[in-house]
C-alpha cells in the first residue's frame, strides 16, 4: 500500500512541474518574442493637414509599419505628440494588432471640413497635430518620453523645426504632403536618422485592409491562385471585425474592390465556402499571452487527473 501512495505522490509531483514548465515556457515565449519584435514597429507617415484649404484629407494621421514577419499585438502601446518645442503633452492609446508587413492607421483631428474621408482607421485619437513642424514618439507604454533615447520610445520623428529628432532632422510637412518613410522592398528604412529616413509625399493614409488588397493585387505569379491565397486567408483571420467588414463591403476604394474580386475568385478555385475566416477572431482579438498560458495549464491538469485515474484502477485490478 505505502508503494501504491508513493507512486501516486511522484506522478503528482511530476505532473505540477509539467505545469510550472508549461506556464514558464510560454512566459518565456512572450518575452522573448516582445524583445525580438520590439524595434520592428516603425513610424511610417505622419499628416498634419487634415482639413484645410486644399488638404486632400479631412483628418490628420499618424501612420504605423510592420517590418517583421510576425503579427504584433499592439495593446498598452501609445503615441505621442508635441509641437516643435514643446513638450510630448499629447498621446492615443493603441490596440489590436499590426499584421506582418503591413501598416496601421491612427486618426487624428483635423482643423475644418475639406478633402476626403480617411480609409477606416485602426484607432482614433483627439490630437490637433501642426502640419509642418512636429514630433512624434512610438512608445510600448504610456510614459511620456523626454528624449528620443527613453527605454520605452519605438521609434521617433521630429520634422520642421522640431527640437528633437534621431540622426538629423525631417523636413517640412505641408497642407499638400506628408511625411513618409522609405520603403523598399517591404522594408520600411530605419537607419535612426529622422533627415535620411523621411521625404516628402503627396498623403497616402494605408489600414490593414488595404495593405491585405496590396498583397493580393501585388505582381502576378505563376500559380499565384495556389501560391498566394492560404498565406491571405491566414492574414484575413487576424484583421479586426472592422477592418475585415471594410474589406469586404466597401465599394468606395478601388484597390479593395479589385482585391476582393480576385480574392473571391481564388476562393472558388480552391472551392472554400469559408474564405472569410471569422473563427480566428476569437483567438487574436479575444485571448492574450495569459489566457493562453491559462488554458494549457487546464488540459495539462485534466489529462494528469485522468492518468492518475486510469494508474489507480489499473493496479487495483492488479493487487485484486
Amino acid at each position: 500500500m505505502k508503494k501504491h501512495i508513493i507512486k501516486l505522490f511522484s506522478l503528482l509531483f511530476i505532473l505540477f512541474s509539467i505545469n510550472t514548465t508549461s506556464n514558464a515556457i510560454f512566459s518565456y515565449q512572450s518575452t522573448k518574442a516582445l524583445n525580438e519584435e520590439i524595434t520592428s514597429v516603425v513610424i511610417s507617415e505622419v499628416y498634419g493637414g487634415g482639413g484645410e484649404s486644399s488638404g486632400p484629407y479631412k483628418y490628420d494621421y499618424i501612420e504605423l509599419y510592420n517590418n517583421s514577419d510576425s503579427v504584433i499585438e499592439l495593446n498598452g502601446w501609445y503615441v505621442h505628440y508635441g509641437a516643435s518645442t514643446t513638450d510630448l503633452n499629447y498621446k492615443t492609446p493603441l490596440s489590436g494588432s499590426i499584421l506582418p508587413r503591413s501598416f496601421y492607421l491612427i486618426k487624428e483631428l483635423g482643423t475644418g471640413t475639406n478633402g476626403l474621408e480617411l480609409p477606416l482607421p485602426e484607432i482614433s485619437g483627439s490630437i490637433t497635430m501642426a502640419r509642418g513642424a512636429f514630433k512624434v514618439a512610438l512608445t510600448n507604454n504610456d510614459v511620456k518620453p523626454t528624449t528620443v533615447n527613453d527605454i520605452n520610445v519605438i521609434d521617433f520623428i521630429g520634422a520642421g523645426s522640431a527640437n528633437m529628432y534621431e540622426g538629423s532632422i525631417a523636413p517640412y510637412g505641408s497642407v499638400t504632403e506628408s511625411l513618409q518613410r522609405v520603403i523598399s522592398e517591404g522594408v520600411a528604412i530605419d537607419t535612426n536618422d529622422n533627415g535620411n529616413d523621411f521625404k516628402l509625399g503627396v498623403p497616402s493614409p494605408m489600414n490593414s485592409a488595404l495593405s491585405v488588397a496590396s498583397k493580393i493585387m501585388a505582381e502576378d505569379e505563376a500559380l499565384q491562385c495556389i501560391t498566394k491565397y492560404p498565406e491571405v486567408k491566414s492574414l484575413l483571420g487576424y484583421l479586426s471585425v472592422n477592418q475585415l467588414n471594410y474589406f469586404q463591403n466597401d465599394n468606395e476604394n478601388m484597390l479593395l474592390i479589385s482585391a476582393r474580386e480576385r480574392y473571391n475568385a481564388w476562393s472558388l478555385y480552391h472551392n472554400d465556402n469559408e474564405a472569410y475566416p471569422l473563427i480566428n477572431q476569437i483567438r487574436t482579438n479575444d485571448y492574450d499571452q495569459s489566457e493562453l498560458s491559462v488554458i494549457a495549464i487546464v488540459l495539462i491538469g485534466v489529462l494528469g487527473l485522468t492518468t492518475i485515474i486510469l494508474y489507480y484502477f489499473i493496479n487495483k485490478k492488479k493487487i485484486k
